[in-house]
């Protein structure tokens, strides 16, 4: 039986009603740990062309994103399916809005599907696209940077700004947004590994060991594996209290 940590208690309604949110420790923290180990062992033992070979498009790192960022879109359809007509459209919005997230990076990931049917670029889009491939994130650095640095700082808000005001000012979070804040342990390895990997990135570049020649492809792992959790820990908070007992405020 996979083992499971027990991560965090914390009130999804106003009252006693607690939500524990539990995900199997494999996934939250044997997976970052064990990813960038992969990472390492292919850097010592396979140098750096290796190391840098495992970063590229149709890689192991870059496939494993798509599996990841697959399986959270999954999660919220899933969600979606199940959830029954209610008054509370805000969460609905807000469940509709990240699975949507999920498959628009699924999507830019494939190319749309190009990367695995392995159709040609129309000749125009092909000119003004980097890669040259049928996605929007190509098209420009600022399409490709600023929804992952957005989506990143995000998540720090989410999960350390959220996690320290329930420390110091409880008062300050809406009550009735309780059921989509993050789980603070469940996130916290990804958010650790997203912050190491910053810190690398500066540390390489000063050093030049040249161990990290593609971070963001690692990065894209611990946000869409935090994508995942959380999409796993929404789905668990609305079984476990009730789907069609959804809070109203």
């Amino acid at each position: 039986m996979m083992p499971t940590m027990k991560n965090d208690t914390s009130p999804i309604y106003k009252g006693s009603d607690v939500c524990e949110d539990n995900l199997p420790s494999l996934l939250t923290l044997w997976l970052p740990i064990a990813t960038i180990l992969a990472y390492a062992a292919i850097f010592f033992t396979g140098g750096k062309e290796a190391a840098a070979n495992s970063l590229l498009e149709d890689g192991p790192f870059e496939n494993f994103q798509v599996v990841l960022v697959g399986c959270a879109f999954l999660t919220g359809a899933y969600i979606l399916a199940k959830m029954p007509p209610r008054n509370t459209p805000w969460l609905l919005g807000w469940i509709l809005l990240a699975t949507l997230g999920c498959l628009f990076i699924a999507g830019e990931e494939i190319s749309w599907g190009q990367r695995i049917i392995g159709w040609a670029t129309p000749e125009g889009w092909a000119d003004i696209n980097t890669h040259k491939e049928t996605n929007l994130h190509n098209l420009s650095g600022l399409l490709n940077n600023l929804p992952k640095t957005l989506l990143e700082y995000g998540i720090y808000a989410g999960v350390l700004g959220v996690a320290l005001l329930r420390k110091f000012k409880k008062s300050w979070l809406p009550e009735k947004f309780a059921i989509i804040y993050p789980a603070f342990l469940v996130s916290l390895p990804s958010v650790v590994m997203l912050l190491a990997l910053r810190l690398g990135k500066y540390l390489d570049k000063t050093m030049e060991t040249g161990f990290l020649p593609r971070v963001s492809e690692l990065s894209e792992i611990y946000l869409y594996l935090f994508m995942l959790c959380y999409m796993l820990v929404l789905k668990n908070r609305l079984v476990q209290q009730g789907v069609s007992a959804v809070p109203v405020k």
